[in-house]
């Protein structure tokens, strides 16, 4: 892990990043990965400031944040990722079934 998991890995990474993560307080935090490492990971990226967006998601609950059935955060996600999708990547959005978005 020390050999791929490094800053001069994480600077090789340019590409646009979206990074969710369940943290509500030290107690109440994804248990499944440290959240520590993944915002020590995320301010070490070679991706340019305006392409990185981190979004901690408190009440998800579980490290399953887009779980609809495990999480209560997963349309906030949802939101934020399409966000994500139209303002850092430049995607339009397109006519979807209800169904998507429920």
């Amino acid at each position: 892990m020390a050999t791929t998991m490094n800053n001069k890995v994480f600077q090789k990474i340019t590409q646009p990043v979206f990074l969710g993560y369940y943290y509500e307080n030290e107690d109440r935090q994804d248990k499944t990965v440290s959240v520590k490492k993944m915002l020590y990971m995320f301010k070490h990226l070679g991706t340019n400031p305006d392409k990185k967006w981190k979004r901690s998601f408190p009440s998800a609950g579980v490290h399953s944040i887009s779980s609809r059935f495990t999480s209560k955060s997963w349309r906030h996600l949802q939101d934020e990722s399409f966000q994500f999708a139209e303002k850092v990547l430049e995607l339009k959005p397109v006519e979807q079934s209800s169904e998507v978005r429920e």
